[in-house]
């Protein structure tokens, strides 16, 4: 199938959505999601190397806080998903307005649809601190799971009429409709409230555990 059919039956799926909305709802869902959604877990898996290379014990042992040190590199990797996701709206709408000749009309629309899955976002990167909190040096593949799982069911949700229950386990499901359709605050707010609790999940679970490095 090509990509004019896959939107064609997005726009279907969508309603009485404006083309130009399909478009970015389809960029914003699968690149977007998956851009980010690497990009946290790669950023994520330095914490996984600094632990089996034997980084971390004499980090710690310097006096930096368990706390302190996975809080710091969640905080970056947080900024700079946010950030990739705006280059990737930024982008989106200079080619929109190269491409129309309207180089502001649709800004608040692609920005918009890009922040609106910053909470699904920061629920893939709460359920790698997770595993990381978790398996420690182990957690490598466990933690590109999460992204594999996250990168596949992106574009299922948006293009088949597979089971909602399976489609749900991606967060970004929860935000598919952005920006061609509205999205609730409700879905936005339990996804901020799992990726915090994720992330505790993490933090406690690493402030626990011995080193496995």
């Amino acid at each position: 199938m090509g990509s004019t059919d896959q939107l064609a039956g997005l726009g279907d799926r969508l309603g009485d959505a404006e083309p130009v909305r399909v478009w970015f709802t389809f960029h914003m869902g699968i690149t977007a999601a998956i851009l980010t959604a690497r990009f946290s877990v790669q950023a994520l898996q330095k914490m996984r190397a600094e632990e089996a290379d034997g980084r971390v014990g004499p980090l710690l042992a310097t006096g930096v806080s368990r706390t302190r040190w996975l809080l710091s590199h969640v905080l970056w990797t947080a900024v700079g998903a946010v950030l990739l996701l705006v280059v990737v709206a930024v982008s989106a709408a200079v080619a929109y307005g190269a491409a129309s000749g309207d180089a502001t009309g649709q800004w608040g629309m692609i920005l918009g649809g890009a922040l609106v899955r910053v909470p699904a976002e920061f629920v893939v990167a709460g359920a790698a601190v997770a595993v990381f909190g978790l398996a420690g040096a182990r957690a490598r593949v466990p933690m590109w799971l999460i992204f594999a799982v996250a990168a596949v069911l992106a574009p299922l949700a948006m293009f088949t009429d597979l089971p909602r229950p399976l489609l749900d386990v991606s967060p970004f499901t929860h935000v598919r409709e952005a920006p061609a359709g509205p999205v609730g605050i409700a879905p936005v707010l339990v996804l901020l409230a799992v990726a915090g609790v994720l992330t505790a999940v993490g933090l406690l679970a690493f402030r626990r555990r011995d080193l496995t490095g």
